[in-house]
């Protein structure tokens, strides 16, 4: 016997009547009186007492079958909307994103609710340990990860390039061309100033600045570091010192990119391999997507 069987047997009891019922489903008498033929005949008994005129009346069998429907059709009512429930997802995010990954998803996930997504803050190492113990879900982490085991999509790109100094010279000289922002440098900057560099706080930045260098085969003229990004834009307004660092979106008017230099910081979205395909990750990418790159 079916559930929506003893759904159709409990809407008879209520209603009274078969033609009530065929009105109240939108189906026809005759076919509700065929179904509860089929379920008297699998119960083995008589389940109402037929009079013509009067209401429907449950035999002593039928009152005792309407108990057995009832529980039932309320456990299996229960277990449906437990399983159509969604499980939190668990997101590990720094410090320094964690505002900017709860705003994305509120903007643009669906289902946001406080109790659909959980975010924990960690360090970059801890994020990646906690991901593939399953600990996590996934993680919005900075690139490039240091497992090998996890798979990753980019949600979002900030260029590297200087924060220039007040003042400097060089910003008679910068220039633009088509499509970009922002204004570029000549590379010969490189060879000609002292900078600040990302600090150890931020070793993935510190990474990438070095690796401008390398790209022009220039050893770098470091002046000293800096562990807060809004420090190194600050000491360039005020005419201290230029740096090279990723761009403060909220604080750009002093960054310049080097022309042709194309050194990204990336975000990402990483997860465990056997969930690539997962529906929930997918989507949840697609939501950082729309927020930073549309």
């Amino acid at each position: 016997m079916k559930i929506s069987d003893l759904e159709l047997f409990l809407k008879i009891v209520q209603e009274g009547s078969l033609n009530k019922t065929a009105e109240k489903n939108y189906i026809t008498e005759a076919a509700v009186s065929q179904q509860l033929r089929k379920i008297e005949e699998e119960a083995g008994c008589a389940l109402f007492y037929r009079r013509k005129g009067r209401r429907l009346e449950l035999t002593d069998k039928g009152t005792s079958f309407l108990q057995m429907a009832q529980d039932i059709v309320q456990r299996y009512s229960a277990w449906e909307s437990l399983a159509r429930q969604k499980n939190a997802v668990k997101i590990g995010v720094s410090i320094r994103q964690s505002q900017t990954a709860i705003e994305a998803l509120r903007q643009e996930a669906a289902d946001f609710s406080p109790s659909r997504y959980i975010f924990v803050e960690t360090t970059h190492q801890e994020r990646e340990n906690m991901v593939e113990s399953g600990e996590l879900d996934l993680a919005f982490t900075s690139l490039p990860l240091d497992s090998r085991r996890l798979k990753y999509a980019v949600v979002n790109r900030f260029p590297m390039g200087i924060y220039l100094k007040k003042g400097h010279p060089m910003e008679k000289r910068a220039f633009r061309k088509e499509g970009i922002r922002y204004p570029l440098l000549s590379p010969g900057i490189l060879k000609e100033e002292s900078f600040l560099l990302p600090g150890e706080s931020m070793p993935h930045q510190h990474t990438l600045a070095l690796a401008i260098f390398k790209k022009y085969h220039i050893e770098p003229n470091i002046s000293g570091t800096f562990q807060s990004l809004s420090y190194g834009a600050m000491m360039a307004e005020g005419g201290v010192s230029s740096s090279v660092s990723v761009v403060l979106p909220e604080n750009d008017s002093r960054f310049y990119l080097i022309d042709g230099c194309g050194i990204f910081y990336e975000m990402a979205v990483a997860y465990q391999a056997v969930r690539e395909r997962d529906p929930e990750i997918t989507e949840i990418i697609k939501s950082f997507r729309r927020y930073f790159l549309s």
